[in-house]
């Protein structure tokens, strides 16, 4: 192993560590702290400054932090024999990835397809995407959630669609029709696949965590290797608690606390995923519109997957 691998130790009570832009203590904090139990990647180290790449743990994908203050350490390294089981072997680098879109509630393909036209651009040279229509029609008279009504805009981009999802929110206040989602999605896996990645909104992201806890009790290989949730993830019925976390690689973009269906913003997935990366904003329950924050978060979602899968971060200009 040719580079120097790290584990955040201090932090404790914080709920992490401090996670600076730039070398010196001077330079801007980043907003969310380096977790504790971490694992990151040495870039460079400057007397008692380490610049950072993340392998797993939640924070900052990459930053510089102090490696301990006056009175203990912040990080330790890891040893060379131990550092194998932190280093998640890449599905390999491919030319493309593929990947599986799934719409959120009340919702189709074509509504999906604009909601991801931002972050198909920052792709445009590395995915294939297929985009697929829930199986279950949506019906106000089957479900106990409040009445949600599409917009004319989600009328208009739908061009005659009709608005389906992947279970109901059941008239007994659980969960309905359940495995007919997760066997829609199965059969599209097996007949469509192989795909990279899932992504997600609100609805399907908490699908996905019910079918990777389907998988798991049936002792069944995950066929994607990345989640990408934009908002949801937590099953919010007693029958589909997930009760051990998933070391599937994950991330998740939320909408910060003017997210209408969680008080005070949506909860952290840090206990359903080990390998997490969160991103927020403050548009809500909703793929991020609100310029800069919203081009930061796309491409901080992109240059992840194509991390991830060994791809370029630099991308050639499109052609106009």
């Amino acid at each position: 192993m040719d580079f120097q691998l790290w584990k955040v130790i201090g932090g404790v009570a914080k709920g992490g560590i401090l996670v600076r832009s730039g070398k010196e203590l001077a330079s801007n904090e980043e907003a969310d702290r380096l977790s504790t139990g971490s694992i990151v990647k040495e870039l460079a180290l400057e007397e008692e400054r380490l610049q950072y790449e993340k392998v797993s743990g939640n924070g900052p994908p990459k930053g510089w932090v102090s490696i301990r203050t006056a009175e203990r350490d912040l990080l330790v390294t890891v040893a060379a024999d131990e550092a194998t089981q932190y280093l998640k072997p890449l599905p390999g680098k491919v030319d493309k990835i593929r990947i599986l879109a799934l719409h959120g509630k009340c919702s189709n393909s074509n509504i999906m397809k604009v909601q991801c036209a931002q972050l198909k651009t920052k792709l445009r040279l590395h995915a294939e995407w297929v985009f697929l229509d829930g199986n279950i029609l949506y019906d106000p008279e089957k479900e106990t959630t409040p009445h949600y009504e599409p917009t004319e805009f989600e009328k208009q981009v739908s061009r005659g669609q009709p608005f389906m999802q992947w279970y109901n929110h059941g008239l007994k206040g659980g969960y309905e029709r359940v495995d007919e989602g997760l066997d829609h999605i199965r059969k599209c896996l097996k007949e469509q696949g192989p795909f990279n990645i899932l992504l997600c909104f609100s609805m399907a992201s908490n699908t996905v965590s019910m079918l990777l806890d389907k998988l798991r009790k049936e002792g069944a290989e995950v066929p994607w290797q990345l989640n990408v949730f934009f908002n949801g993830g937590i099953p919010r019925d007693k029958d589909y608690v997930v009760e051990e976390p998933f070391q599937l690689p994950t991330v998740k973009v939320h909408g910060g606390s003017n997210d209408p269906f969680w008080k005070g913003g949506e909860p952290s997935l840090k206990s359903l995923y080990t390998d997490l990366l969160e991103l927020g904003h403050e548009d809500g329950h909703t793929f991020p519109k609100t310029l800069p924050r919203a081009a930061e978060i796309y491409n901080e979602v992109a240059d992840e997957i194509k991390r991830r899968f060994g791809l370029s971060l630099e991308d050639a200009p499109a052609r106009g």
